[in-house]
């Protein structure tokens, strides 16, 4: 079974799926309502929120006790996005922009890893904590061995 390396890992924000509503323009923190949610979340919060131990070790974690599934088509690119709320729970975690029912195996195995990531330090507004986006584009590398 092939191994999986991630050759990138660059986290970044922005205003997510066709449900946000935005609602104030102000360029500092930008907010939209997530519907599904009920809540207020910030596509462009002052502050982003970050896990604690930092993109190498998050990387670690994830890749831990990951091995990416076999499947019939090889698939190098996946974009996870998530909510994070004021508490810095996970909330949402999924593929942007696509149906759970066309997730595929990898999909599927990173949603489950990054849901296993727990509290991450929330974002802020203005000094504030605000629940945020979080959009994670990863590229993937397969090696056989």
């Amino acid at each position: 079974m092939a191994k999986i390396f991630i050759i990138y890992f660059i986290t970044f924000l922005i205003s997510c799926t066709q449900k946000a509503n935005l609602v104030n323009k102000d360029p500092s923190c930008l907010r939209y309502f997530d519907q599904s949610l009920k809540m207020l979340v910030y596509s462009a919060p002052s502050e982003v929120a970050e896990y604690p131990k930092g993109a190498t070790q998050t990387m670690a974690l994830i890749l831990r006790d990951f091995v990416y599934p076999e499947q019939d088509e090889l698939q190098l690119k996946a974009t996870i996005c998530f909510v994070v709320d004021e508490n810095g729970k996970l909330k949402d975690v999924r593929i942007f922009k696509k149906e759970l029912s066309s997730y595929s195996r990898l999909d599927n195995e990173l949603v489950k890893a990054f849901r296993q990531l727990k509290n991450w330090k929330p974002a802020y507004c203005n000094g504030k904590k605000v629940a945020s986006l979080v959009v994670i584009p990863i590229g993937l590398e397969v090696n056989d061995g």
